[in-house]
């Protein structure tokens, strides 16, 4: 039994540098060491898909996306090729860069500020005919496939939207970031989506933009007991998602503390894997990683609660290295930390 995991989104190309004193304005600060790595959130959901198949799955991973004819989008195409990832419907736009993202990162915590140049990215606005040949073999396939989506793209509800109502068995994941409060105020958004993913800033800011439940109300039972407020976050979130879209998923993570789910029926914690603060190297990719990983499993039919554990495991490994999609670990690391815990 095959299926698939199509992520729509961005590839960039990330320059990081590495510094101990971030500068204020109109100040020069020498940084101690600079990188390139690949990127974008749609880049990194994919290869995180990809690196975290298990060796004999036989799902499938895509990536659709746009590149710039230069040679940081050949890099880019080539490296989702090395990590069973299709880039078949990558598409190279002439005369316009590739996505360019600007990373500072602050070594003593691993927190990160991130400048995006679009580039090809915002080009990404798919009509109807490319989207039924991206979707076309998803008529005739006997298990439901996963479609990730995030907003480094310029029109993410459009897309969401048709495959809602053209491949309505497939299985729409969300993650609303970077944050854009015209996208969240679009009914059609949360008509649509089986799965959301969403930081604890996030959350916060879906709740308040839907106008959905007191924010202050949430603030105070989170400041009680982080766990029991967040739960009720999430089954807040949970609720707005129109239950005719199926059997619906919030997701929340919560850095270093862990995460909560909530499903039309169930709502869990799921503690983090503690990372000692020494090893924490760069955060860029984490989110992404977990995201890609619960895909893969939640695309092999495994338990919730597996499938955030599993996905969990990966993203503490992600932030000891440095860099986005290059610090995402293989399915074995993955799988040999989680039997030594």
């Amino acid at each position: 039994m095959s299926n698939s995991i199509t992520i729509i989104g961005s590839l960039n190309y990330d320059m990081v540098t590495y510094t101990y004193v971030l500068p204020e304005a109109g100040q020069t600060v020498l940084s101690n060491h600079f990188e390139c790595h690949y990127g974008g959130k749609g880049l990194n959901q994919a290869i995180s898909a990809g690196k975290l198949l298990a060796p004999d799955s036989h799902t499938t991973v895509r990536m659709v996306g746009k590149i710039g004819d230069d040679s940081f989008g050949k890099e880019l195409k080539q490296y989702l090729e090395d990590n069973r990832v299709s880039s078949n419907h990558v598409l190279t736009e002439k005369g316009v860069c590739t996505g360019i993202a600007t990373i500072i990162v602050e070594q003593e915590s691993g927190e990160n500020r991130i400048l995006c140049t679009p580039g090809a990215n915002g080009k990404l606005i798919l009509t109807d005919n490319e989207l039924e040949t991206v979707f076309e073999d998803e008529k005739e396939r006997d298990y439901p496939g996963f479609v990730i989506l995030q907003n480094e793209q310029p029109d993410p509800v459009t897309c969401i939207s048709w495959i809602k109502s053209h491949r309505p068995n497939l299985i729409i994941t969300y993650n609303p970031s970077p944050f854009n409060e015209e996208i969240l105020l679009d009914k059609r958004i949360w008509s649509c989506v089986n799965v959301l993913v969403v930081n604890e800033g996030e959350a916060l800011t879906c709740v308040k933009q839907l106008n959905s439940f007191s924010v202050s109300e949430i603030k105070d039972k989170i400041n009680s007991n982080f766990v029991h407020g967040y739960t009720v976050l999430a089954k807040e979130l949970n609720r707005v998602l129109n239950p005719e879209s199926g059997s619906s998923l919030v997701v929340i993570t919560l850095g270093s503390r862990g995460s909560v789910y909530a499903t039309d029926i169930d709502s869990q914690y799921i503690p983090s894997l503690q990372v000692e603060p020494s090893k924490i190297v760069d955060t860029t990719g984490a989110g992404d990683t977990f995201l890609g990983a619960l895909v893969v499993k939640l695309a092999q039919k495994e338990p919730i609660e597996k499938a955030i554990k599993f996905a969990t495991a990966a993203s503490s490994l992600t932030v000891q290295k440095r860099g986005a999609a290059e610090s995402i670990p293989q399915y074995e690391d993955v799988m040999s930390m989680l039997e030594s815990h």
